[in-house]
């Protein structure tokens, strides 16, 4: 739709209506002069400006530099320390010799066993908090995409409908009292849904969108829901196969669990602070530290991970379950909503072709309430088309909405049309 097109419309019904009556139609639809025609895409491509988006990419920053920070504790450390007290040397067995001394110690130690094994653990936690995060910073932009386009449906199911309503009124003018009463509470219920979903897409987008006019989109044919991919796609599902890799790869560390071991070289000096002499020694050092109970503790350690692991894969079926069975629903409302569309579409059309016959006030009402029918369903269908596609937003690309195509008719254009030579008779 263009803003040429959006002209043309205002001039035909300018030939077909009063003033009062052309007045009444500017204000009910939001194709006026300042209008600006934005498309799906344009607006789709806006999605990672939202609230939401940032929230996710924030936290996989946090979880990716936590990540990095494990990586980097791993390996050799170094110590360096330095003290003043008393030290005692023996000379022989009825000598010794007391005096103040400094030291100062160098090390260069290397975790081993268990001490290895607890930093690795730290590393494969963070990783499973980086795969988390990602999968959610992924998913948090797909659903911002799917949500701009659910809005921007429901938009356009109000904006098309208004136009119907215009050319209603114009037709009815001065004939069907009760009808135009109708067809104005429908015009105000359906003028404040374009708002709010005008004000919700600017709160998505970050845009100003005052006199958006939105256009229709060619769907793609649905294909049928693929269990098994489901499964391995949805992202709740892959966010808890993250947390299970994870506890795995816990769980193959923990062997040596409860028994830290350390292997170091050391540098010390001592220097006497009266008499400036100075000694130094290195020494390389093999550490074990244990608990008296260490086999309990690995056994117990171990078997919390495997506790962790049974819930986690517990808490995979149930909620894969959950997702197929949410999906199954949607799918069965999603192919009843297409019967209902083409259904809506028949009685439209047999509603026109009356009215060609008969332009009393009830074949007009009938017309009215089929058309305004007919573009509630296909918005729900639209919406449904959105649902659906929520439910795999990783993986391999799914069927999105394309570019309007030969095939794709202005809606609200096309159902006006009887009204308006109704009213130009």
């Amino acid at each position: 739709m263009s803003q040429q097109t959006v002209w043309t419309r205002s001039a035909r019904r300018d030939a077909h209506a009063a003033a009062a009556a052309l007045l009444c139609l500017i204000a009910a639809t939001p194709r006026a002069a300042t209008a600006e025609v934005v498309s799906l895409p344009e607006l789709v491509g806006s999605a990672g400006q939202g609230i939401k988006v940032g929230m996710a990419s924030a936290e996989y920053d946090a979880a990716y530099a936590d990540w990095e920070r494990a990586r980097s504790e791993q390996g050799w450390k170094l110590a360096i320390g330095a003290g003043y007290g008393q030290q005692r040397d023996l000379i022989d067995e009825t000598r010794s010799r007391d005096f103040e001394a400094i030291r100062t110690e160098v090390k260069l130690a290397y975790p081993l066993l268990g001490a290895h094994a607890a930093v690795e653990r730290d590393i494969e936690a963070a990783s499973g908090k980086v795969a988390e995060a990602r999968i959610g910073r992924d998913t948090a932009l797909k659903i911002a995409q799917l949500q701009i386009e659910d809005v921007y449906a429901a938009l356009w199911g109000a904006q098309e409908s208004l136009e119907v309503i215009a050319a209603y009124l114009n037709a009815t003018r001065d004939t069907d009292t009760a009808g135009d009463s109708t067809a104005r509470k429908d015009q105000r219920r359906l003028a404040r849904r374009r708002d709010d979903a005008r004000t919700r897409l600017e709160q998505l987008t970050g845009r100003e969108l005052e006199g958006l006019v939105v256009t229709g989109v060619q769907l793609p044919q649905m294909p049928a829901l693929d269990p098994r991919r489901l499964e391995q796609d949805h992202p709740e599902l892959a966010a808890i196969r993250a947390q299970y890799t994870s506890a795995r790869a816990q769980l193959d560390g923990s062997v040596w669990y409860g028994i830290d071991a350390g292997f170091d070289l050391t540098q010390s000096t001592i220097q006497d602070r009266d008499g400036g002499q100075a000694g130094s020694g290195l020494f390389a050092n093999f550490t074990v530290v244990l608990p008296v109970t260490f086999y309990q503790a690995g056994l117990a350690e171990r078997s919390k991970l495997r506790s962790e692991m049974t819930y986690l894969e517990l808490k995979l079926k149930d909620k894969g379950g959950e997702i197929i069975e949410r999906a199954q629903g949607t799918e069965a409302e999603f192919l009843d909503l297409a019967d209902e569309v083409d259904s809506a579409t028949q009685k439209t059309r047999r509603a026109a072709e009356g009215l060609r016959a008969d332009t009393d006030a009830q074949a007009l009402r009938d017309y009215y309430q089929r058309a305004l029918a007919e573009i509630d369903a296909r918005t729900r269908y639209w919406r449904s088309h959105v649902a659906m596609r929520s439910f795999v937003p990783v993986g391999a690309a799914e069927p999105a909405p394309e570019a309007p195509g030969p095939t794709v008719s202005d809606v609200g254009t096309r159902l006006a049309e009887p009204l308006l030579r109704v009213a130009g008779r």
